[in-house]
């Protein structure tokens, strides 16, 4: 569908072990722990995502209209600064609430 539905606040970013980061946020991440085990498997450091507040817009719209040639990420992207100021046009619309 490639709709855009909302976008977070970065709160933090933690960067430990994979052992440590999974004592901290195992209840938080929605992940489980053998597919948690299996992205981390090669690696000594990992890095967790704090979630700040969260803004839902009312009403989801097509991704090309922040600009044409973007493609859904897997997970997250980065947006340019000109394509974050037409996103932030938009949050006066949005419904907002605050990630627990």
């Amino acid at each position: 569908m490639k709709q855009v539905v909302g976008f977070f606040e970065i709160r933090g970013i933690d960067e430990d072990s994979p052992e440590h980061l999974w004592r901290r946020y195992s209840r938080e991440g929605w992940i489980e722990k053998e597919d948690y085990d299996r992205y981390y498997s090669r690696t000594a450091r990992g890095v967790a995502i704090q979630v700040g507040k969260v803004h839902v817009f009312q009403r989801p719209f097509p991704l090309d209209e922040l600009q044409a040639d973007l493609r859904p990420p897997q997970s997250y992207a980065y947006l340019s600064q000109r394509i974050f100021a037409r996103l932030q046009s938009r949050r006066l619309r949005a419904a907002s609430s605050t990630a627990k």
